[in-house]
């Protein structure tokens, strides 16, 4: 089993200082990856409903700052040795694809094949209205733009599509890791579970119960089946928060339960929020690695 969670990429916690002490903490606990969102640019006042509380408004942000990912990652993988990075996710239908394509193969490259590209289609029509993309076409766009990079990172020759279309180029460096890991972070509708039978290494549900995600698996097996692949899809659930008080026997039944769904992974949330002090969550992390981490090190994933 291997375990993530997120970075102080939000609000006053994303300090240099406090990135460089959570990163490098973490890697020396023993967590596998660290994670961050994505909001480019967004309205003061936003309109599109938010999919994941019940009265579909965004929680309040103690401030507008939202780090970006890429560069973000590239300060941390300097400052780290054997830590990974994975973007949850990457809106990868507003970033042109080339610059996208350029600086994940340059940080692949660089960090000696450390970052997975998680990539989502986004949920806040707003983002998309400014842009002047169309939010209706997102998830065809980000299907084609997948195909696209797979062909710059591990091929040659020319790309003709609906969006996007290229004569042959010359790409480089290309990244380390050969294929570069994509996980799809989604819901569980079939276009999003297409999406990861075609392009995808592993899967990070969004929004999701432990139950919806299983309920979802055989539709992802059939469709898997139908790409005609029978290698392994990683799986990523989220345990949620755990603080310095956290139990151990009430932590290890509910990873317990997540391994046999699936899950090769799991992220946790150590309560990063509007503070510029991070010392909770540190405490909180120690607290995860000391009763936690060493015990379920040895959780095998079920069938996925």
């Amino acid at each position: 089993m291997k375990f993530s969670t997120a970075l102080p990429w939000a609000g006053p916690a994303g300090t240099a200082d406090n990135l460089r002490t959570f990163a490098t903490t973490a890697e020396a606990l023993g967590f596998h990856h660290v994670k961050m969102g994505e909001h480019l640019v967004y309205p003061a006042v936003i309109n599109a409903p938010y999919p994941y509380t019940p009265d579909g408004l965004m929680p309040p942000a103690p401030s507008g700052q939202r780090l970006e990912m890429l560069t973000t990652f590239a300060f941390l993988a300097g400052q780290t040795s054997r830590l990974r990075f994975q973007p949850s996710v990457l809106l990868l239908a507003l970033r042109s694809p080339f610059s996208t394509a350029k600086a994940v193969a340059t940080l692949d490259y660089l960090s000696g094949g450390r970052l997975t590209l998680e990539v989502g289609v986004g949920w806040m029509k707003d983002e998309y209205d400014i842009a002047g993309i169309p939010f209706a076409r997102r998830g065809a766009m980000v299907d084609e733009y997948l195909a696209a990079l797979r062909l710059l990172f591990e091929g040659s020759g020319g790309f003709a599509g609906t969006y996007l279309s290229f004569p042959p180029l010359i790409f480089e460096p290309k990244p380390v890791q050969r294929p570069i890991p994509v996980y799809i972070g989604s819901g569980a509708g079939r276009a999003s579970l297409r999406r990861i039978a075609r392009f995808g290494q592993g899967w990070a549900p969004i929004g999701l119960s432990a139950d919806d995600v299983a309920a979802a698996l055989p539709t992802l097996h059939e469709l898997l089946d139908q790409e005609g692949r029978d290698d392994r899809i990683e799986l990523e659930l989220s345990l949620g928060h755990v603080d310095e008080t956290a139990k151990p026997g009430d932590l290890l039944p509910r990873l317990e339960r997540l391994a046999a769904i699936g899950a090769t992974s799991v992220s946790v949330d150590f309560g990063i929020r509007s503070s510029p002090v991070i010392d909770d969550a540190i405490a909180a992390m120690h607290h995860f690695a000391d009763v936690v981490i060493a015990q379920a090190a040895d959780l095998q994933a079920g069938d996925l």
